[in-house]
């Protein structure tokens, strides 16, 4: 098999079309029968085929372009998740635009048939896209933008530790009438704020209900107006989120993901389109930017959203989307979640520092933007482990130092000693420190033996665990080894070897060795009989054939 290429999304129903049930099955003819084919490559190992992604106008390419096929997005994020979790596959992603059919199956035809390096890419009608990151820094804004004492804001996600967060903030900015809208009863945390927020004299209303149904949420909107005064604005922080390999998600764990996103923002979206809102602002996730591993379903779910406030934006209607690192003091991220984040360069962001731009972001006009603490060099190190990744080209950075794991002591010496050893001597002590190294970055025994051909990534090894390997391994060395290391040689037999190759490269040889290497080599003396002999042999290789010049390199 050459190649798949995906065509199924295209037959999704265009955004002014969309309904709750032609959403939900245009998820099913993009994501689920995605996921779906990406198992059974994996499963049958087919390294050698490609997979191609296709989608209608669902990106914001062209200066001008409507995201007409919103439904259609998700795709985009899952893709950064495949990308990422499946690289020996990955062809990439194209967007293409609806008013040109002839140029659109040309441009899809360019692409799978000469691929570059890019693998995020929109065709608008005349001209070729990609997607790049790039770092904006806005000064602080010079002017509070405080709420409206007379108008109602419905928080979705309302009672959780981001929804808290925004709750405070609401209030400080002078809104004194609060929806709090939840699945679940407050936690005692929230409903201790929510006490003291009363207490300051704002009208909080906690609501129990499902943003992706359409009564419940209409049910919920219902008293706005009426018993509390008008909507002007709406927070989507809802959402759920579970780490889970591109092979152990189940069509049930997508749908759960995709809801209260998909569903849910839509609902928001149709429900409120015609009041007079100040704000819609969703609350996403870099995942859905850069891709994230085990969280592709959540990545997902999390571009939708992306796309919606362009496509809001493109109608003239209020919306923003963030696109959060991760928040200290709460939220959807447990503690050992944030040990693992801050390690691959994810950075911790305080609470008030995430308030602060958010309040600076609702004044600006900009549909989309990532919010996030990153180390790049750090995080770039990891996410181009098994390639690059033209996405993070321009992202560039120093370390900063707090996502670095306790060093193990260098050995400075190591590379001068393990050199002078001869070649059984040194196998038998590299195979020794290469496992030490493994087990200490994987947190095996390091008295229990790893198997010669027992792979690293079976062991539980990943790509920020390959990196650290890969760092410590470079540091006692001293010398440049690939980033793609561990993937290159994923066992401690085969590791060994290369090591042990190229130590030996390096080494000294030793007098007898250079003489009987410099009385072998064939112009070696750059004699008047050397040119001779020279000129003879290639006037000799011109009349071979290729094969019988490979034959002779054989031979000699």
């Amino acid at each position: 098999m050459k190649g798949v290429l995906h065509l199924w999304s295209l037959d999704a129903a265009p955004a002014d079309q969309l309904t709750i049930p032609n959403l939900e099955y245009a998820q099913i003819l993009g994501c689920a029968s995605v996921l779906h084919l990406v198992q059974a490559l994996a499963k049958r190992e087919a390294h050698s085929a490609s997979l191609w992604l296709v989608t209608q106008d669902a990106v914001p390419a062209a200066a001008k372009g409507q995201v007409t096929g919103l439904a259609q997005s998700p795709l985009w994020g899952l893709g950064k998740g495949i990308a990422l979790e499946h690289p020996e596959f990955w062809g990439g992603m194209i967007d293409v635009a609806s008013s040109d059919m002839q140029g659109m199956a040309e441009a899809i035809f360019t692409e799978i048939s000469e691929p570059d390096a890019e693998d995020f890419l929109a065709h608008p009608e005349g001209g070729r896209h990609v997607a790049r990151l790039v770092s904006s820094h806005p000064a602080p804004s010079s002017e509070d933008r405080p709420l409206r004492p007379d108008a109602s804001y419905l928080i979705t996600g309302g009672l959780g530790g981001l929804g808290m967060q925004v709750a405070r903030w609401m209030a400080e900015q002078g809104g004194r009438h609060l929806l709090l809208m939840g699945r679940h009863h407050p936690s005692d945390q929230a409903a201790e704020t929510i006490r003291q927020l009363r207490e300051t004299g704002v009208e909080v209303r906690v609501v129990q209900g499902d943003v992706a149904v359409e009564s419940e949420l209409s049910a919920v909107l219902e008293p706005i107006g009426k018993q509390m005064p008008p909507l002007r604005g709406v927070i989507h922080a809802a959402g759920v989120s579970q780490n889970e390999a591109i092979e152990a998600i189940t069509l049930d764990s997508l749908q759960a993901m995709l809801r209260p996103k998909v569903q849910g923002a839509w609902l928001l979206h149709r429900l409120t389109q015609e009041m007079p809102l100040d704000i819609f602002l969703c609350f996403s996730s870099g995942a859905s930017v850069w891709g994230a591993k085990a969280q592709a379903h959540y990545a997902a779910a999390n571009h939708f959203l992306d796309m919606l406030a362009h496509y809001r934006q493109g109608l003239g209607l209020p919306a923003l989307t963030i696109n959060w690192g991760h928040w200290g003091g709460g939220g959807m991220v447990s503690a050992k979640a944030e040990i693992w984040l801050n390690r691959q360069g994810i950075e911790t962001m305080p609470p008030q520092s995430a308030i602060e731009a958010m309040a600076h972001l609702l004044s600006a006009k900009r549909p989309q933007v990532t919010v996030a603490h990153v180390n790049w060099p750090v995080f770039k190190a990891i996410c181009e482990v098994r390639g690059e990744r033209p996405l993070l080209a321009q992202m560039k950075g120093k370390p900063s130092g707090m996502t670095e794991r306790p060093s193990i002591e260098r050995r400075p010496d190591f590379k001068k000693d393990i050199m002078s050893l001869a070649d059984e001597e040194r196998q038998a002590r590299l195979t020794l420190w290469v496992q030490s190294h493994v087990s200490k970055v994987l947190g095996l025994d390091p008295s229990r033996p790893i198997s010669p051909q027992q792979g690293f990534f079976d062991l539980g090894m990943d790509s920020l665990t390959s990196v650290e390997l890969r760092n410590l391994l470079q540091a006692d060395l001293d010398i440049e080894l690939p980033s793609t290391l561990a993937f290159d040689y994923p066992t401690l037999e085969s590791l060994v070897h290369y090591l042990a190759l190229e130590i030996k490269a390096l080494t000294p040889a030793t007098e007898d060795a250079s003489d009987d290497a410099s009385a072998d080599a064939p112009f070696s003396d750059a004699t008047e009989e050397g040119d001779d002999d020279l000129e003879e042999l290639l006037t000799e290789i011109d009349t071979l054939s290729e094969d019988e010049v490979r034959l002779r390199i054989s031979d000699r």
